[in-house]
């Protein structure tokens, strides 16, 4: 007890200390080229070492456990190639943290977070043209932003076709910007 006559709890922190991951980049990489089918991925798989597997932009990427290795108290099972995939430092923190090592449903793919990448990467860009996962999602959310609610009711069918519509239009206009820099015709196309 202190002078206050208040108890003075000491926490003891019994966290294990994470081991460094002995697992490289290039072996990730590697693990990838052979066992997943890139064709639905975001990245190209002569891309892997360098672009975010997710968004597929060319940054600096880090190891991104595909299931949360401190609830399997750092198994070193778990610091294999198989488990991991590269993310960029804004994909990173969105990655699923689920306790499960693979999907079965889910076919050619290894564990939830291929399905995470290949879901989320479609949500904002359907036909998975590389680099443009963040211009497309930054459009999608300034939209948002200018839409708004009657009261507490969610967002009604006519706002959502609304924000559909005009991301129908910038589409449109980068297309015809793309074909006016190639010198295309545009409305032969």
């Amino acid at each position: 007890m202190n002078s206050l006559g208040k108890e003075i709890v000491i926490m003891r922190d019994y966290r294990i200390k994470r081991p460094h991951m002995k697992t490289t980049k290039k072996q990730i990489v590697d693990w990838c080229m052979k066992n997943i089918d890139e064709c639905h991925y975001p990245v190209d798989a002569s891309e892997m070492h360098s672009h975010c597997f997710r968004c597929g932009y060319q940054r600096a990427t880090e190891k991104a456990h595909t299931v949360p290795w401190a609830k399997y108290n750092y198994d070193s099972k778990y610091d294999s190639p198989q488990y991991y995939r590269l993310l960029c430092s804004e994909c990173h923190p969105e990655a699923p943290n689920v306790m499960e090592e693979t999907h079965c449903e889910w076919p050619n793919h290894h564990s939830i977070m291929d399905k995470w990448i290949i879901e989320s990467a479609k949500e904002f860009n359907g036909h998975l043209h590389y680099n443009t996962y963040w211009e497309h999602r930054n459009k999608f959310y300034e939209l948002l932003d200018k839409t708004g609610q009657h009261g507490f009711e969610p967002m009604n069918k006519a706002t959502m076709e609304w924000i559909m519509d005009e991301m129908l239009k910038w589409k449109e206009g980068l297309f015809e910007d793309y074909c006016k820099e190639r010198g295309l015709d545009y409305e032969s196309i």
